[in-house]
């Protein structure tokens, strides 16, 4: 048996079930037994070299292995303390390494959700242009933010995108990343067939951003055309005897179900040549319409990303679950704070949660966040990555103005492009203050305000049609096209 059993322990971390296996490793969800929260541990198990003994450790499977395994084992400590480094929603986020077992674990946020390729394994058709286009742009922000940092990611392909179930994909297992960018590197061992470029096979030439984006528009290409990529080497052997290109172009295969920029735009990321291919992530965002830069949560400018945290935020009573319910398809539930917004916000704390269906497939998750006992929760959100805030001024409160003021710091922390709105409720019980006055309000006491005033609503909370209303002027503040 080469897994963890359940129940067992790594330290402070019990094992529930294997999430994957791959050549080099076995990652379970577990829980923190300290903190009574699910995390992903990701176990060092490189198979053809090692074994598990009856005691659970993990050893070379004959002496000769002893030295690979150990260098391979730093490799995996490596991979560690180059995810450490980021901190982007589109990037998992490892927060621990440890030993244990005679080999290596990291200690990664828990999602809920699954990898593109076992999305692709369980459809029946290939993904609809806009599908793919919600998939790329929250990955090339993170790439970017890979590139930024003067790494490559050199593994890119359909296992290691995965797709959350709450919130925009992110790129996982950074075990190759550790090269810089330049680096001409011999990479063989820890290439994917189908998916590394030529310059990636031994010293065929330095690698640099181009060579990421290779292995991304190979992973479009799997999308559109539902079969694996020609090798690299085949494509190059090919030309090289006359032959011709191995590998049909997507501007062919796709033809019809796809619009020609998108399919020109996979060609030219996979152009055998590196100097054939975009320099930059930002010259593939340029292309996809999406060259504005990042947003809050991944979201592209130029259009709504579909799969976004929206917060509602206010002091108890103030009419959070009930505009919630108004909005949402389906019961309230709750969720752990640390399974939405990772391990910042505080241990056991229970949000109230919800999902709005937006056509075409895209979801909006809600989140009731109570101030002032939850704004640890509200900042671990924010630095997280959301799609906006939305406050519920109670006008039955004594000082609203002062509760307003609870949520005023989270304002002036959103990232550029994600909005904030303001909801009046209880307007029947007392009319004053009104929307002037929280207008007034705002733009004194917050500089975010002054230069973008959010919007502000009288709003029955029970009332689907008004908290409709002010969820489409909030969304409107932040992309006017939407």
């Amino acid at each position: 048996m080469s897994q963890l059993a359940p129940g067992l322990m790594v330290q402070e971390y019990q094992i529930e079930q294997v999430l994957g296996v791959g050549a080099f490793g076995i990652t379970y969800r577990a829980i923190d037994t300290h903190l009574g929260m699910p995390v992903a541990l990701k176990e060092f198990f490189p198979r053809q070299l090692v074994r598990r003994g009856e005691d659970g450790t993990v050893v070379p499977s004959n002496p000769e292995n002893a030295p690979a395994f150990d260098w391979m084992k730093s490799r995996f400590v490596g991979e560690g303390q180059v995810l450490a480094r980021f901190r982007h929603p589109n990037i998992v986020r490892v927060w621990r390494y440890l030993t244990g077992n005679g080999t290596a674990y990291m200690v990664m946020d828990f999602e809920e959700g699954s990898s593109l390729a076992d999305w692709l394994q369980r459809s029946d058709a290939p993904p609809d242009e806009a599908w793919l286009r919600r998939l790329v742009v929250p990955v090339l922000e993170g790439l970017r933010e890979v590139h930024r940092k003067r790494f490559l990611h050199r593994d890119i392909k359909p296992s290691n995108i995965f797709l959350r179930e709450d919130g925009p994909p992110c790129l996982i297992d950074f075990g190759a990343a550790e090269v810089e960018l330049g680096s001409s590197r011999d990479s063989a061992n820890v290439l994917t067939h189908g998916y590394a470029p030529i310059e990636q096979y031994g010293h065929r030439g330095p690698l640099g951003p181009a060579s990421d984006l290779y292995a991304l528009g190979a992973t479009l290409y799997r999308c559109i055309s539902g079969r694996l990529p020609t090798d690299a080497r085949v494509r190059q052997r090919a030309l090289a005897d006359g032959r011709g290109e191995p590998m049909r172009a997507a501007r062919v295969i796709g033809r019809g179900r796809y619009t020609r920029e998108l399919l020109e735009l996979v060609d030219w990321m996979t152009a055998l040549r590196p100097e054939d291919r975009p320099r930059s992530v930002d010259q593939v965002l340029a292309r996809l319409g999406a060259e504005g830069g990042e947003r809050a949560g991944g979201q592209p400018a130029g259009g709504l990303q579909l799969h976004q945290r929206l917060l509602f935020v206010g002091t108890e009573g103030a009419g959070k679950r009930s505009a919630m319910g108004a909005l949402c398809d389906g019961p309230l539930a709750t969720r752990d704070a640390r399974f939405a917004f990772g391990s910042q916000a505080p241990p056991g704390e229970v949000l109230s949660y919800g999902r709005l269906l937006l056509p075409p497939g895209g979801q909006l998750h809600l989140y009731g966040i109570e101030l002032p006992r939850q704004a640890r929760a509200l900042a671990a959100a924010v630095d997280r990555g959301v799609l906006g805030l939305v406050f519920l001024a109670d006008n039955r409160s004594e000082e609203p103005f002062r509760d307003l003021g609870l949520g005023l710091p989270f304002l002036e922390q959103l990232p550029a492009g994600a909005g904030a709105a303001v909801a009046v409720t209880h307007t029947d019980y007392l009319a004053r203050p009104g929307v002037a006055e929280y207008h007034a309000h705002l733009r004194r006491h917050s500089p975010r305000a002054r230069t973008r005033p959010p919007p502000v609503f009288e709003v029955d909370a029970r009332s689907p049609r008004e908290v409709g209303l002010l969820l489409q002027a909030l969304l409107y503040s932040i992309d006017p096209g939407a």
